[in-house]
């Protein structure tokens, strides 16, 4: 499995300040129905994009100061970091639609 489900939430932070490679960190929560569905999207383009972009998610009830870290507003929240810095952030979005905002961030 290519997208990696954090339980804690230093690994989750962790794996935002790595800098070897890009990061989409997805927040979200079981609760949540569009992140119940895009799920198997992130699933689909992790896989796609394995060795290219790490991918990472955490389910904000399990540390909901991720959240408010974050400045999360609603759920999903998507980010990408490059070198260890966000450089985007949207909400949802299916397979096609999350590869293009990927390259949209020159990847």
């Amino acid at each position: 499995m290519s997208l990696q489900h954090c339980t804690d939430s230093n690994v989750f932070k962790g794996q935002m300040a790595d800098a070897s490679s890009p990061l989409v960190a997805v927040l979200g929560a079981e609760w949540c129905g569009f992140c119940t569905r895009m799920e198997p999207e992130l699933e689909r383009l992790a896989e796609d994009r394995k060795g290219e972009i790490r991918f990472a998610k955490f389910d904000s009830d399990e540390d909901p100061m991720v959240g408010v870290e974050m400045n999360v507003t609603t759920l999903p929240l998507v980010v990408l970091y490059k070198d260890g810095e966000e450089v985007a952030r949207r909400g949802s979005g299916n397979y096609d639609e999350l590869n293009e905002w990927l390259g949209e961030n020159g990847l």
